[in-house]
Parts: structure tokens; sequence; C-alpha cells
């Protein structure tokens, strides 16, 4: 062989060689670190991160919905619970729906007896133990902590 097609092949070798090093250091020690597409580790054994599966628009609407629900007196509150919040699927999501709810003032079922408070303060103003247990249970039966 001559000079030429001797260097050839070396630097030929001498790429292939830094590929393969390369493709090993990068499997080994930069790709368990970067995560998968879903937020976990990147060896497969680590959960996805939970994501929200409502729109803040859809949480907006269950809050505004609970709270109309929890005007006026003598209120039966659980069933309107149930029913609007059957779309929540993790924690994430109430999360989402005492956030939009923010602070409102809402009705004490008595003259100048008006209260103001986060969703879950209002919840345990307005409901009686019963309907609040029911509606934590409930909750809890979807997977989501609620802090009721």
């Amino acid at each position: 062989m001559n000079k030429k097609v001797k260097s050839t092949l070396v630097i030929s070798g001498i790429a292939v060689g830094v590929i393969v090093v390369g493709l090993f250091v990068y499997k080994t020690f930069i790709k368990p670190r970067t995560g998968n597409k879903n937020g976990g580790g990147g060896d497969g054994n680590t959960p996805p991160v939970p994501q929200a599966t409502i729109t803040r628009e859809a949480a907006m609407s269950i809050a505004n919905t609970l709270q109309s629900e929890m005007d006026g007196c003598n209120t039966y509150f659980v069933d309107a619970f149930k029913n609007a919040c059957k779309g929540l699927q993790n924690s994430l999501d109430w999360q989402l729906v005492v956030d939009a709810f923010g602070s409102r003032t809402t009705d004490g079922c008595a003259p100048f007896n008006y209260y103001t408070g986060n969703l879950i303060t209002t919840m345990k103003w307005e409901l009686d133990t019963d309907e609040l247990s029911q509606c934590r249970a409930y909750l809890n039966s979807k997977g989501i902590n609620s802090a009721l």
C-alpha cells in the first residue's frame, strides 16, 4: 500500500473510533440524565411527571359552577360537585380549579353573612360535615389529594 492509502485508512479508523466512543459516552452518561419526553428519567424506570388534563378555561368553568351551587340556602352540593368535577383526573387538575376560583365572596345564607375565601375554605364554610366528607371521598376515589 502506498502512504496515501495508509494515512486515509488510519484517519478513517480514528474517526470511526471517535464516533463509537462518543455514542458510548452519550448512551451511558448523557441520555440517562436528560430524561424522556414525558419528563421521567431516561432509564425507563422513573415515572413520568404528571400533567394537568384540563385547560384553564375548563377549570374556570368548574370554579364558577361550584360557586353558583354553593350560593343560596339549603342547597345539596354533593351531586353538583361530582358532576362538575367528573372530568378531573389528578391533583393538578384540582389545583387548577382551586387557582381559578381564587378568592371570592359567597353568601352565607343570612342577611349580611358573606364569606370571602378560596375554594377550599369556602367549601368548609358552606358545606356541612357530611357533604364535605362526601366531596373529599369523591376526589380521593379519583386519586386526587384535595386538602378538604
